[in-house]
């Protein structure tokens, strides 16, 4: 199992969130696709995972083994449209 660790900011230009980011634990299995749903106002994402784990970002989708792979220790940042109702999805990967 990977914990992934999610920071949401508002702003990715300065990549200083406005106040408070907000922050989430999720926690990716092997059998099944777990997802995150993004804030309306996010538009910068940065997470951080502590095992393998393969990931995708849109609405309405599942993560498969074949989505983009994550390496154990890595930090991912993305940028997304605001408001535009994202999930990021995880599955743990080899």
């Amino acid at each position: 199992m990977a914990n992934v660790y999610i920071t949401e900011y508002d702003d990715y230009r300065q990549h200083l969130p406005f106040g408070q980011p907000i922050v989430s634990t999720v926690a990716a299995t092997s059998t099944a696709s777990s997802s995150h749903a993004l804030n309306a106002r996010t538009s910068f994402v940065q997470f951080h995972t502590d095992g393998i784990m393969s990931y995708i970002v849109g609405p309405n989708t599942v993560a498969l083994t074949s989505h983009m792979r994550v390496a154990a220790d890595q930090t991912v940042d993305l940028c997304v449209p605001p408001g535009s109702g994202y999930n990021l999805y995880i599955i743990t990967n080899t």
